[in-house]
């Protein structure tokens, strides 16, 4: 035959009950936490070098609840390639660096400017008297063209004739003949003239003193 517990009896089980749950519970809670493992860790976004990423993993066998914890994941370096750009004549060389994922780029300084390396000039348009030339040189390494003007040529003086000699050497002008000739003969009518008029001078000026001589008489007597 059963016993039946009066109400005292009933609640003094009821308190025993309650207080060894609440000292026996955690012993066994935290026995059963020690035994647990966490689960591998499962990556939900992945990291790249802009952004971080982010994973999680589950406490497995929790009592109650499942346990999941979250971790952000670092971001991974950059993935740089190297490109050389080489110099020119007037730029100087560099080296640049861009990554193969986010395509981020930076650059340093490489080789200087190399200059240009011009060419011998050569006439492209010759000058003349009163006009300017021209003549230009090329860079071997670019192509680019270089022009200089080329002074204007002075003005030419007009030849000077050479005056003709009025005789040749080894021949007689006539002219030279002719004059001196004439100029003698002149010469010659003058004095035989002058030779003629001075026994007319003499006898006319004896005449005229005789007739002189001769009316002085006259009237004399």
């Amino acid at each position: 035959m059963v016993k039946k517990l009066g109400a005292p009896a009933a609640c003094f089980a009821l308190s025993l009950f309650v207080a060894g749950f609440f000292l026996i519970a955690p012993v066994s809670f935290a026995k059963a936490a020690s035994q647990q493992q966490w689960g591998p860790w499962i990556v939900d976004r992945p990291a790249t070098c802009t952004k971080e990423g982010l994973r999680h993993r589950v406490h497995d066998q929790y009592p109650l609840t499942p346990d999941i914890e979250y971790q952000s994941i670092p971001k991974t370096p950059h993935k740089y390639k190297e490109t050389l750009a080489k110099p020119t004549c007037t730029k100087p060389g560099k080296k640049i660096f861009t990554c193969v994922a986010c395509g981020h780029t930076y650059t340093k300084k490489g080789a200087p400017a190399l200059g240009h390396d011009w060419g011998p000039w050569t006439m492209v348009k010759k000058p003349a008297v009163g006009r300017e030339g021209l003549k230009e040189r090329t860079c071997s390494r670019c192509g680019l063209k270089q022009e200089r003007s080329v002074a204007a040529l002075p003005p030419v003086p007009a030849p000077v004739k050479p005056v003709k000699p009025a005789n040749k050497p080894g021949k007689i002008n006539a002219l030279d003949v002719a004059i001196p000739s004439a100029n003698v003969a002149v010469l010659g009518v003058c004095g035989a003239l002058i030779l003629y008029d001075i026994p007319v001078i003499v006898w006319g000026r004896k005449k005229l003193k005789r007739d002189l001589g001769v009316r002085r008489e006259g009237g004399v007597k």
